[in-house]
């Protein structure tokens, strides 16, 4: 948090607050926030961070995926599902536009499951999520590399909570087995 305040202060400092490169840390600095449990300040970053890239970029560029899908969570963990679940099809939309899309399609997804399950354990949309992650991370063409290692890591658990459990230890082993080849 001491290193978030700092960049954050620098930033304002140099007068970066209004660029792409200011907003990209103030981007990392929110994502930071929410995983300390700091959603409702890092809603306030993200949405600066949203004027700014809408002010400098093509609503299409790729860091808005990552904005949108940070944000969703932010909104998630403050309870406001109906905008989460916005925000991460924004962030699919954004995504789909890339090259090689797969993983971080799963990624959001595997988080719509868990926005899901926190709602309603029983709602039938976890299982729509989590099948079409399985089948993107499963996808022909699929680049079998650290970065689809790293994203593998990050969905198994989601897997696992939601009783997927072949399917996450499956996860779990080409992780395992692309980490030891690298």
């Amino acid at each position: 948090i001491a290193a978030v305040n700092e960049a954050l202060e620098l930033i304002s400092e140099h007068g970066m607050t209004d660029t792409v490169s200011g907003a990209t840390v103030m981007l990392n600095a929110a994502t930071t926030l929410k995983c300390f449990d700091q959603a409702a300040r890092s809603l306030g970053l993200f949405e600066h961070v949203s004027r700014v890239y809408s002010s400098k970029l093509d609503p299409m560029d790729y860091r808005f995926g990552g904005l949108y899908n940070n944000m969703a969570l932010s909104l998630a963990d403050m309870g406001d599902y109906d905008r989460a679940e916005l925000y991460f099809k924004r962030a699919m939309a954004v995504i789909k536009s890339c090259p090689k899309p797969e993983n971080e399609l799963a990624v959001s997804l595997c988080n719509m499951a868990e926005m899901y399950g926190r709602q309603n354990m029983e709602d039938e949309r976890i299982e729509q999520c989590l099948d079409k992650a399985w089948e993107l991370l499963n996808a022909p063409g699929v680049v079998k590399d650290g970065y689809h290692a790293f994203t593998i890591s990050k969905c198994a658990p989601c897997f696992d909570y939601f009783g997927y459990f072949i399917y996450a230890m499956e996860l779990k082993k080409r992780a395992e087995s692309i980490y030891e080849s690298n």
